[in-house]
């Protein structure tokens, strides 16, 4: 601390307080050094006052917020695995040959999971749209099988409800947000491959991509949501699930990409898109899809180079109710994109008009080859 002093105004000089003046100066310290501690003491006690408070605040606030915990891959089996089935099919399909149509019997195998305690299985539409016989497998009693019927399936989608006839209480998968995946997360596929002699397999990867742009079994349908995996699937995980760290079912495993010397990509379904058909299946027996109300044509590339016109499709023909009436578009004009997705061939738009309901409405990019220009309408789906 610095020494005491006493200013004089005026000239500066040294000033002799005598003893008696040092006996008041010294005192005149003490009571201020006490003042400085007190103030010190309060301000360092309403600091921890405050500092406690923050914390009781923070331990209040996380504990009022519901976390959930990542559980191992052994925990994850144990919570899935009993909601995933094995489903075998009998069926039969007509071939058309130089001899006339012929029957042949097909059998094949696949993955399905629970939905409800009372006997609803998702599953791909490809699995079962032929089937004659569907005998599903629970783990619980995997050396016998339970009878189930179609509820209704739509190839658009390759999405399927199959029901159980007297089966036992189930347990439904928990559900996750496919909206909010990321690259890179971990997950892990469940299901079937190859045969049910591998029931109830698991493997592990992570999300490889997103919004991969891809058709479908059929080729018919070009969907831009799969989700990419590389976790190891084959033919038997089809309508098996892909799960998260939580044990959630992020989407449904349809298709394996890749060779026979090489592991494959899974493509998944994400199962916001998923869920949205398999309500509709349970509710109506039917998922309704949009329409344009017009009949198209793909453009191949050499007419596009030859006539200098864009990828696209070409109105042929419009329906009695299309969705087109009252505008200025007409036969010959190509739509190249609607709302943000680029149309350039008939399984693309197929695929996107396959995501919306009726009545929505949409922005359609079009190309008039008479004119070499571009326009755009909005139209309401039919």
């Amino acid at each position: 601390m610095e020494d005491l002093k006493v200013e004089i105004k005026g000239e500066q000089k040294p000033v002799n307080l005598g003893f008696r003046g040092f006996l008041i100066t010294l005192l005149i310290f003490f009571v201020l050094m006490g003042f400085s501690t007190s103030c010190s003491n309060s301000a360092s006690e309403q600091k921890s006052v405050n500092s406690s408070a923050e914390q009781t605040g923070k331990a209040s606030t996380t504990k009022n917020t519901t976390t959930k915990t990542k559980l191992t891959s052994v925990q994850v089996a144990e919570k899935v695995c009993p909601s995933v089935v094995g489903i075998l099919v009998q069926g039969k399909v007509e071939l058309e040959s130089i001899f006339g149509t012929l029957t042949q019997d097909i059998s094949g195998s696949g993955s399905g999971f629970v939905l409800s305690k009372d006997g609803y299985i998702a599953t791909n539409a490809h699995v079962v749209k032929d089937a004659t016989q569907i005998d599903v497998f629970l783990e619980s009693s995997a050396k016998s099988s339970y009878q189930a019927d179609i509820v209704a399936l739509d190839e658009a989608t390759d999405v399927a409800v199959i029901k159980l006839k007297n089966a036992p209480a189930l347990t439904p998968v928990s559900f996750g947000d496919s909206s909010k995946i990321l690259r890179g997360e971990k997950v892990y596929a469940i299901g079937n491959p190859v045969s049910l002699t591998f029931y109830g397999s698991i493997t592990e990867g992570i999300i490889s991509g997103l919004n991969r742009r891809m058709p479908s079994q059929d080729g018919q349908y070009v969907f831009d949501y799969y989700i990419q995996t590389d976790a190891a699937v084959d033919h038997g995980n089809s309508g098996g699930v892909l799960v998260n760290e939580y044990g959630e079912v992020l989407g449904i495993v349809t298709m394996g990409v890749g060779s026979t010397s090489t592991p494959k990509m899974g493509i998944v379904i994400p199962i916001n898109e998923a869920r949205a058909v398999i309500n509709e299946l349970i509710k109506n027996k039917k998922v309704s899809h949009a329409t344009l109300g017009v009949s198209c044509a793909d453009i191949n590339t050499r007419i596009q180079q030859i006539y200098g016109i864009p990828a696209g499709v070409i109105i042929t023909e419009f329906t009695a109710d299309s969705s087109f009436d009252n505008t200025v578009v007409d036969k010959n004009d190509i739509i190249t994109q609607i709302d943000s997705t680029e149309i350039s061939s008939i399984s693309e738009l197929r695929g996107f008009l396959a995501q919306k309901s009726p009545g929505s409405l949409v922005k359609v990019k079009l190309y008039r080859p008479s004119t070499h220009k571009y326009f755009t309408v909005q139209v309401i789906l039919k």
